[in-house]
């Protein structure tokens, strides 16, 4: 069983640049890591949303870029939209400072994922809460039927699954979890 008191440890939110999974240097995910970082920060200032400044196909394009120079790197046709253009210097200079980082300071090519393993492993991993999530998710159809209201309206798949896997301890624990994951009473 999951130990639910360890801190659960959430994704840079530069991870979820659309087409990350095409980066894979460590090197790269730097230039990705402090492009984003550079792009959300004159996105707050100018309080717009980032990929109206810089979109994520650019920074990706910058990230796998076999450029070095400033020249070559403000050349990227991802890099060619008017406002884009605007901050280009900014980008430009994000992504060499990124490539000069010393190897100890760059992102690691893999996290290790920290939220629960898929459904489909369950029964292998921990065999209790498998039997758990398949009990419940019949309770849960039938009572979405008795009350006509959609199962996923009752409680979000993902809370099912976090309950079922972590087993609340007591009802006090189960219903902390329930109202905190917006559980409908």
């Amino acid at each position: 069983v999951r130990d639910t008191t360890a801190p659960v440890v959430r994704a840079e939110p530069w991870r979820r640049t659309s087409g990350l999974h095409k980066v894979h240097r460590p090197s790269d995910l730097a230039v990705v890591r402090a492009v984003w970082h550079g792009r959300d920060a004159a996105a707050a200032a100018a309080d717009i949303a980032p990929g109206r400044l810089l979109s994520d196909a650019a920074i990706i394009a910058m990230a796998l870029s076999p450029a070095r120079a400033p020249a070559e790197l403000r050349a990227i046709p991802e890099l060619a939209q008017r406002v884009s253009r605007r901050h280009v210097d900014q980008w430009v200079r994000a992504a060499l400072a990124a490539r000069e980082l010393p190897a100890d300071a760059l992102p690691e090519a893999r996290v290790r994922g920290t939220g629960l393993p898929a459904p489909r492993q369950w029964e292998a991993r921990n065999p209790e809460a498998h039997a758990r999530l398949s009990e419940i998710k019949v309770r849960l159809a039938d009572l979405s039927q008795e009350v006509a209201v959609p199962v996923e309206n009752l409680m979000t798949p993902e809370l099912v699954r976090r309950v079922m896997w972590e087993a609340p301890a007591s009802d006090t624990d189960l219903e902390t979890l329930l109202v905190t994951g917006a559980a409908r009473p």
